[in-house]
């Protein structure tokens, strides 16, 4: 008969080091492959609700959700409209973000908005057409999002933060400071704004 050989002592333990190596290098990797292909996807859940949000307003169907009586409208020349993202139609299933917490409005800081600002403000008068900027702010019941209102231009990756982003809706969301802060992360659009008309979704006034 021929002899069998097993594995020695040395070579299941020389075995396990190894796996072990190998799993310290790659386990960091495949968890911020997974975290950046969330990041990617909320932002590209941002720009969707941006779409569907101009379409809404463009088309003069998006009703206001303290008052269904009012439509909602693009602001003029130097100030803003805010609307919930709750109030905005996507296709599929949108109450949740990303990264597997709800979006949905509640006490614990999640919550997301819509921005539109009539930038036109220095060309009052001067026959320039109005032209519209929309701003995406949103944090999910995990901390994950974006915190403050950043333009459709400049959604990016690396503006979503992971479990630490700010839910003081105080200081993000009030209507009293947005016009003041709502294009501080924005020098191309700098200036003071005036709040023309908010289509539900505020919860300070």
């Amino acid at each position: 008969m021929k002899n069998k050989k097993g594995f020695t002592l040395v070579e299941i333990i020389a075995t396990i080091v190894i796996i072990g190596v190998l799993s310290l290098v790659s386990v960091p990797a495949i968890n911020k492959y997974i975290t950046n292909t969330r990041k990617d996807a909320f932002i590209e859940l941002g720009k969707n609700y941006i779409s569907s949000y101009k379409t809404a307003l463009i088309g003069k169907n998006l009703s206001s959700k303290t008052n269904p009586n009012i439509t909602c409208k693009l602001p003029p020349i130097g100030s803003y409209t805010i609307t919930g993202i709750e109030n905005i139609e996507l296709e599929g299933e949108n109450t949740k973000s990303p990264f597997k917490h709800s979006l949905a409005p509640s006490n614990d800081g999640s919550r997301g908005f819509v921005l539109v600002v009539n930038v036109s403000n220095n060309n009052k008068g001067t026959g320039v057409k109005d032209k519209y900027v929309y701003f995406f702010a949103a944090i999910d019941a995990g901390k994950n999002g974006i915190d403050q209102f950043i333009s459709e231009e400049e959604l990016s990756r690396d503006i979503v933060k992971r479990q630490t982003a700010n839910t003081d809706t105080t200081t993000n969301y009030k209507k009293g400071l947005l016009g003041k802060i709502i294009l501080t992360s924005s020098s191309k659009y700098s200036g003071s704004y005036s709040f023309y008309m908010e289509c539900g979704g505020l919860y300070e006034s």
